[in-house]
């Protein structure tokens, strides 16, 4: 189809209207579910770690809505790629009525013209995701818990009243492995929605040798305002996403480091004192002073329990800290929801370009 400075070939619109009613339907929702299934799967951040939960499942909320709102976005556009096949198509045949009306042509005449194709369009982004390998981290510290305090608890508690076992295992019951988990499952969704903004990239390829249209002053027509809508909207702010993703998967590796260090260093602390508690029940039968040695107990087993306690301490900071990160994190979650729905007013402080470019990995 030729009209002026109009060049269009409808059937390429009608497919990349496709393409994008894929992305929104399928892929969209594959992510989502993805996130719903495993960025949620709050198994073993308990005890300890049980405050976790809820920044993990507030930043898996909000991108589960900025789905939501994408998936509407994407609708919204293919509904407007159709509707502008459709304008195409019923100028053009408005166009040969009046052809039709003035011309003399042969009654055998063919138009002699390329079948218009939808070839080069995707059925949406391949998204693959594979589920997160599930981590045992913690197995090894409960086995030395149990080993190092297992025999002397009760012998402890007996003397001092002070519950060793008992204060140590909230630290060891919750699973770190669970953090590098959920981690896990954000790295995979920051690869897939780097793919969505690939196919995205490549049906615009596609669909921009196929349309061409003119406009006021020079500015460019329908084409170059939907190549921009796609190029400089939808594609970085997928890109965003994926980004926001990377940052998540980092967050959740850095807190299970930090955990699993404080453990091990508390760990090599109980096996200092408790070797000297052993040493100092092995000398019990041949002490002559009781009370000397229940005071030199009581002042070994308080160092334990101090031990416990700061690890405890240093523990729940680092946790009250990974709160802080995503509510940082958080802000870019909503500044991509707000520009794809088109929120203006949110992004009214913002200059230039309203998503920044982020390069996929």
């Amino acid at each position: 189809m030729d009209m002026s400075d109009i060049q269009v070939e409808t059937g390429y619109l009608r497919g990349y209207a496709g393409q994008l009613d894929a992305n929104a339907n399928h892929a969209l929702g594959k992510l989502s579910g993805y996130c719903s299934t495993h960025c949620k799967n709050y198994s073993g951040l308990t005890s300890v770690l049980y405050p976790t939960r809820w920044p993990a499942g507030w930043y898996a909320d909000m991108l589960l809505d900025v789905n939501r709102v994408a998936g509407n976005g994407l609708g919204n556009d293919a509904r407007s790629l159709r509707e502008a096949a459709g304008n195409y198509d019923r100028a053009d045949n408005d166009a040969a009525e009046r052809v039709w009306a003035v011309a003399d042509i042969p009654g055998k005449y063919r138009e002699k013209d390329v079948t218009v194709t939808r070839s080069g369009f995707s059925g949406g982004a391949n998204l693959d995701l594979a589920p997160p390998p599930d981590r045992k981290d913690a197995q090894s510290a409960k086995e030395s818990v149990y080993e190092l305090l297992g025999s002397i608890n009760d012998i402890v508690k007996h003397f001092t009243g002070i519950d060793l076992l008992g204060m140590t295992l909230p630290v060891v019951l919750g699973e770190w492995g669970a953090l590098r988990r959920i981690g896990h499952a954000w790295d995979e969704l920051e690869h897939a929605y780097l793919r969505l903004a690939n196919d995205l990239r490549d049906g615009m390829n596609t669909l921009s040798g196929h349309w061409n249209s003119g406009g006021p002053s020079g500015k460019g027509g329908a084409s170059r305002a939907f190549d921009y809508r796609i190029r400089e909207g939808w594609i970085p702010a997928f890109e965003a996403l994926g980004q926001a993703c990377d940052l998540a998967q980092q967050v959740f590796e850095t807190i299970a480091k930090q955990y699993e260090l404080v453990v091990s260093q508390l760990l090599l602390g109980l096996n200092f004192y408790v070797q000297r508690i052993r040493k100092a029940f092995n000398g019990l039968v041949t002490s002559v002073n009781k009370a000397k040695f229940i005071k030199n107990l009581v002042l070994l087993v308080s160092s334990v329990k101090q031990l416990i306690e700061d690890a405890i301490r240093i523990l729940e900071l680092y946790i009250e800290s990974f709160k802080q990160m995503f509510e940082g994190l958080a802000a870019a979650i909503v500044y991509v929801r707000n520009f794809i729905r088109g929120d203006f007013d949110q992004l009214a402080i913002q200059q230039g370009s309203p998503i920044p470019r982020v390069q996929p990995s």
